[in-house]
């Protein structure tokens, strides 16, 4: 008994453990013979495999996450594009320099697109938090009147207003203009979501 008891508790574990129960653990017996040492290189290699079961677990919803975000980064630009060709090639803009500057921006969000289909490239880098910020002075009000531009026809279409408040004389900051794009997209594209038509 003293041997298979341990020996059936072992079993019993390694069977659970198979069927995806990660927490098994065993009693290793008070003798320190070989039954007592395997017991406890059991216990230690189902610790190993629990917390590396859990760090998978754990980068599948980041990776999940991830996509999930960047999927409605690239349903933004994809959106504005739309939008501004139809504008053009229907001619309902006709102004020479809103011509221009509607292409411009056009151009803009296709550079936003490349960057996002290459983050999703990087993924790996994503994941693991290696992402290197391109820093450099930033003009954020410049960059808010492009991103309300980016937004502004589909709020028109539903009766919303925006407008940029802050100070055209603020100093530059010091930012990766690409990632607070990002971040200002995704508030305003919920904020357009959320708000009623009016």
């Amino acid at each position: 008994r003293s041997m298979t008891k341990p020996l059936k508790s072992l079993t019993k574990a390694v069977e659970r453990m198979q069927c995806g129960d990660y927490t098994q653990r065993v009693v290793p017996p008070s003798s320190q013979d070989e039954i007592g040492h395997l017991s406890h290189a059991f216990n230690a290699m189902a610790g190993t495999i629990e917390t590396d079961i859990t760090e998978l677990k754990r980068q599948d919803e980041l990776r999940r996450d991830l996509i999930a975000n960047i999927a409605h980064d690239l349903a933004t630009p994809l959106t504005s594009v739309q939008g501004f060709s139809e504008a053009l090639a229907d001619d309902v803009i006709t102004n020479a320099q809103v011509r221009q500057e509607t292409a411009q921006l056009i151009g803009r969000e296709i550079q936003r697109l490349r960057r996002l289909v290459g983050d999703m490239q990087n993924m790996t880098s994503l994941e693991s938090g290696r992402l290197q910020l391109d820093l450099a002075p930033l003009d954020l009000y410049s960059l808010i009147n492009e991103t309300l531009e980016v937004v502004g026809l589909e709020c028109e279409q539903v009766g919303i207003t925006i407008r940029n408040d802050m100070s055209p004389g603020m100093p530059p900051v010091l930012a990766d203009s690409d990632r607070v794009t990002q971040v200002l997209l995704n508030l305003l594209d919920n904020a357009r979501r959320h708000t009623p038509d009016g």
